[in-house]
């Protein structure tokens, strides 16, 4: 059996200060500036539901999406309608990964969990559909110049600067933390569809050498993973292992360093090596989660 899937893609204004809580059947795809820290609200309880206007949302047109199917393994590409949604048949039964990107936004993701019970529920386009929300922040420093609602000028520098991500002592899955560089190289990728991405992993030097290549080697291909996951080819991605080779600091074989200087060394960077953009590397952050290690001697 099958069920729709409705998703809408909308704005949100940094004026919005609202709070209000959504049910998991009923979640739509907006757009909401970085000022604004808001959740929405349309659990069965709440008999005053607001629509995305009244709460402040715009809807994004245009905004491109991609649809994943976690059980069948297909991706469809589409494209939002004046009022920001699509809508697309898909089975009950399967999880389903929704990706979107609008111009001037943040690119934002959601998965969508399967839930036998909506089987037995009737659903059709336009007819008591199971809806999706996916809200995406505004680029900082974006001014819109034409009046049209979408930042189309930077004056804070470059609309999209990608950051290293960081990784837990001896671990190798995506931190909570991550997503968001992660959406942004994720959108990147999207808007130049020629670029080919190096996805360079490291390691403290806390272990033995070889150890630590196959360590870095299995960092960098969970950030392929989660690429490919959300639609990105394979062939555009570049994963590299390179152990405690390249570390930022001193803090190598022997030398007693801090923990958040060994946290500094485990991390991901990324490097346009091919395609139409010239040379662009990851920026270093320094504001990462540190996680010491526990039995180290240091």
């Amino acid at each position: 059996m099958k069920s729709p899937a409705d998703k809408s893609v909308d704005d949100k204004s940094p004026a919005d200060k609202s709070v209000d809580d959504k049910s998991p059947d009923d979640k739509s795809v907006d757009d909401k500036s970085p000022a604004d820290k808001s959740v929405d609200d349309k659990s069965p309880e709440n008999k005053d539901v607001k629509s995305p206007e009244e709460r402040g949302l715009k809807p994004l047109a245009n905004a491109k999406i991609l649809l994943s199917s976690v059980c069948e393994g297909w991706t469809k590409a589409l494209v939002t309608d004046e009022n920001g949604k699509i809508c697309e048949v898909v089975r009950c039964d399967c999880d389903y990964i929704i990706v979107a990107n609008a111009t001037g936004y943040l690119p934002a993701n959601k998965t969508v969990i399967k839930d036998d019970g909506m089987c037995v529920i009737d659903r059709k386009c336009g007819v008591n559909p199971r809806e999706e929300e996916i809200i995406l922040d505004r680029i900082p420093g974006g001014v819109d110049t034409n009046g049209d609602g979408i930042p189309d000028e930077y004056t804070d520098g470059p609309a999209i600067e990608l950051k290293d991500i960081y990784y837990d002592f001896d671990k190798w899955y995506i931190r909570e933390e991550s997503e968001r560089e992660l959406n942004k190289l994720l959108g990147f990728l999207q808007e130049n569809s020629t670029t080919i991405v190096e996805i360079g992993s490291h390691t403290d030097a806390r272990a033995p050498f070889d150890y630590n290549i196959r360590l870095s080697q299995r960092r960098a291909q969970s950030v392929v993973d989660w690429l490919i996951q959300r639609g990105i080819n394979r062939s555009r991605l570049k994963p590299k292992g390179y152990g405690e080779t390249q570390p930022r600091n001193g803090c190598v074989d022997g030398v007693q360093c801090s923990e958040y200087e060994h946290q500094r060394n485990r991390r991901t960077e990324f490097r346009v090596i091919g395609g139409k953009i010239g040379d662009l590397k990851s920026l270093e952050r320094f504001d990462m989660q540190v996680d010491p290690c526990k039995v180290c001697p240091f």
